[in-house]
C-alpha cells in the first residue's frame, strides 16, 4: 500500500512538472510573437518615414564616368551591305537592340584604314576604312547614338602605326637614301624621330630591309612602335607633330587608348 502511494505521488509530480513546461513554452511563444509583431511594425514605420523623407528628392543625373559599355569588334558585328564584313551602318541598325539591353555606351575597335582585319595597325588616323563605310556613315552613327543617349568610345592606337603609314614610309625612304656613314638628322627628316631606329639589333627590333638599320616593333614587324619620348617632349608624351591627333575631331568620338598597349608603354 505504501509503495502504491509513492507511485501515485510520483505520477502527480511528473504531471505538475509537465504542465509547468507547457505553460512556460506558451508564454515564451506569446512573447516572441509579440516581439516579432512589434519589430515588423517598427520596420514598416521606418520604411514609410524614409519614403516620406525622400519624396521631394529628384533622381541624380547619370554620372558619365560610370556607364554600361557594349564592346563592338566592328569587322564581325553586323554587315549591312552583304559583303561579309561588319560596318558602321550595321552598327546603326542595332542601336535599338543595344539600348534595349541596357547599354548606354559603345566601344568601337579601330575604324581607321588598315590592311588587317583588326585595324590596330593604322594607315591614316583621320579617315575611315572603306570596308567599314565613310566619314558620313561615322557621323550618322554618332548622331543616332547621341539621340539615344549612347556615348561612343573608339580605340586610338597611339603606341604603333602600320609600316605603310606615311610617317614610317617617309622615315624609311630617308634611311634608304642616307649614306651608311652619315648620322640621321630630324631637321632634315622629322619622321625619323617618330619611331625608334637603331644601327644595332635589339630585343623587339626588326630589320629595315635594304639598310643597316633596325626599328622597334614589339607586336609585329608591320607594326613599328612610335617613339613617344622624342623631340624633348618628355617620356610618354606625343611629340608636337602628333599631339594634334588628340585634339582633332575627325573622326569624332571619345578616345580610348587600348589597355593591352598601355602595359607596353610603361617604363619606356
Amino acid at each position: 500500500m505504501k509503495r502504491m502511494k509513492q507511485t501515485i505521488l510520483a505520477l502527480l509530480c511528473a504531471l505538475l512538472f509537465l504542465s509547468g513546461c507547457v505553460s512556460n513554452r506558451t508564454n515564451q511563444a506569446g512573447q516572441t510573437g509579440d516581439a516579432g509583431q512589434t519589430a515588423g511594425q517598427e520596420g514598416t514605420s521606418a520604411a514609410v518615414q524614409m519614403i516620406d523623407y525622400n519624396k521631394d528628392l529628384t533622381p541624380a543625373a547619370r554620372d558619365d564616368d560610370y556607364r554600361t559599355t557594349y564592346e563592338i569588334f566592328v569587322y564581325s558585328f553586323c554587315d549591312s551591305d552583304g559583303d561579309g564584313i561588319g560596318d558602321l551602318n550595321g552598327i546603326r541598325s542595332k542601336l535599338d537592340y543595344i539600348s534595349d539591353m541596357g547599354f548606354d555606351q559603345i566601344w568601337l575597335t579601330p575604324v581607321q584604314p588598315s590592311d588587317t582585319y583588326h585595324k590596330y595597325d593604322v594607315d591614316d588616323y583621320r579617315a575611315i576604312d572603306p570596308a567599314f563605310g565613310t566619314m558620313e556613315d561615322y557621323e550618322a552613327l554618332l548622331q543616332e547614338c547621341h539621340e539615344r543617349g549612347i556615348r561612343v568610345l573608339m580605340d586610338l592606337v597611339l603606341n604603333h602605326t602600320s609600316d605603310t603609314h606615311a610617317w614610317f614610309q617617309a622615315a624609311s625612304d630617308y634611311l634608304h637614301e642616307l649614306p651608311p656613314d652619315w648620322e640621321p638628322s630630324e631637321e632634315y627628316c622629322p619622321y625619323f624621330g617618330y619611331y625608334n631606329f637603331s644601327r644595332t639589333q635589339q630585343d623587339g627590333y626588326a630589320p629595315l630591309e635594304g639598310t643597316n638599320w633596325y626599328y622597334e616593333a614589339r607586336f609585329w614587324s608591320e607594326m613599328p612602335d612610335l617613339n613617344l619620348g622624342n623631340a624633348g617632349q618628355g617620356r610618354g608624351r606625343l611629340p608636337a607633330g602628333r599631339r594634334d591627333l588628340l585634339r582633332d575631331r575627325q573622326p569624332r568620338g571619345k578616345r580610348r587608348v587600348p589597355a593591352v598597349a598601355l602595359g607596353h608603354l610603361q617604363g619606356r
